[in-house]
């Protein structure tokens, strides 16, 4: 799939097929995101947009559980949080929309300029926007969101073309997962062990009650 993208990277079918492996394999959820979203602006057929939209649907679904189901944020800090992540990738998604069509009106030969300006100052417009939501969020949250990270790094890598900013915060981001996980992992293997013991204090418990009530 690497190799295919550095030659094909504007296929719509394809990015449709990373997002399908993403879904049943890797199970990664914000790159099968990236995916979708990478299809809806290479110009989709109409079968390809309903499958990104059910897709997309069935993926809203997961991240909706996933996120009721964390107890990292209180309720209203949380709503506040994804209210404005949601924005801030609203407007990066415009911007690279607006970016890609001013691209597509200067490949032409007889160039539209009004047209062409009009789409980079849209998605001047919703970059700005983009950027100074997540600023915000990065002077509240810090770097401890793993969303946050991913989005913002996105942001650099689609519209400044800032690839060593956006990795390190991707490298940030998959560093936070895999301390959660391994934590997580240590939590389930200390319970465990809890629960060892404790059937086995049982077990011996009832053991020295047989032997008393053998002897007395």
């Amino acid at each position: 799939l690497k190799r295919a993208l550095t030659s094909t990277g504007q296929d719509s079918g394809l990015w449709l097929t990373i997002a399908i492996f993403h879904m049943s394999f890797t199970k990664n959820r914000h790159k099968m995101g990236e995916a979708l979203r990478s299809c809806k602006q290479n110009i989709p057929s109409m079968i390809e947009r309903w499958m990104v939209y059910a897709l997309l649907h069935d993926l809203e679904k997961v991240n909706a559980a996933a996120s009721a189901s964390k107890n990292g944020q209180s309720g209203g800090e949380g709503v506040a949080f994804r209210s404005k992540i949601a924005r801030a990738q609203r407007a990066h998604d415009f911007a690279k929309a607006y970016l890609s069509q001013a691209y597509l009106f200067l490949s032409r030969e007889h160039l539209d300029l009004e047209r062409i300006m009009t789409y980079l100052d849209k998605a001047i417009i919703s970059e700005l926007e983009a950027h100074a939501i997540f600023d915000e969020l990065m002077k509240e949250h810090g770097t401890t969101s793993v969303q946050l990270l991913r989005a913002y790094g996105s942001l650099l890598r689609d519209i400044y073309r800032d690839d060593d900013s956006a990795l390190a915060m991707f490298n940030e981001a998959n560093a936070i997962e895999e301390e959660l996980a391994a934590n997580s992992g240590h939590g389930r293997s200390a319970m465990a062990g809890a629960f060892y013991l404790q059937g086995k204090s049982k077990i011996v418990l009832q053991q020295d009650s047989i032997v008393k009530e053998v002897f007395r």
